[in-house]
């Protein structure tokens, strides 16, 4: 149980968010413009299940990431994000057959009774480009992102 003093400390300590990011806007919902002029988009990943697969296919999702990732130079910053949370409980939908809803019903009530072990996991991209001409004004180059930022980041 968690004392509200340490409750109170951890909050102080936390500080404020446009601390660690300094956004100016959003462009739409997945494009922000920072107080510094960059331009950023999220991408929210799927993940593999590697389990599934073999080696090479494997070594195919490697080598596929790792060309898309040889194609930014400098001027741009890749961020991931893994956000893990306590997955909800699962509510079954009802099936026509008794047997398979009989048999999806348990499964359900199963996975209900270890919900506190059970988590999701939410995998995030962020794409930061930085090299909208570093010798202008913070003003003009907010200026030029804002008018088209897609622009910005096919430059």
């Amino acid at each position: 149980m968690l004392s509200h003093r340490a409750i109170r400390r951890d909050f102080e300590a936390a500080g404020s968010v446009n601390a660690l990011l300094a956004l100016w806007g959003f462009v739409d919902d997945t494009t922000f413009i920072t107080k510094a002029g960059h331009v950023g988009v999220v991408y929210r990943l799927q993940g593999q299940d590697y389990e599934g697969l073999d080696h090479e296919a494997r070594r195919a999702v490697v080598h596929r990431y790792e060309a898309a990732l040889r194609l930014l130079d400098d001027s741009y910053r890749l961020y991931h994000y893994l956000c893990k949370r306590r997955a909800p409980a699962i509510t079954a939908a009802r099936c026509a057959a008794p047997i398979i809803d009989n048999a999806v019903r348990a499964r359900a009530a199963h996975l209900n009774g270890r919900v506190g072990s059970l988590f999701e996991i939410d995998l995030s991209l962020v794409l930061l480009y930085e090299g909208l001409g570093r010798t202008t004004r913070t003003s003009t180059r907010l200026e030029r992102v804002w008018q088209d930022p897609r622009a910005a980041l096919r430059a």
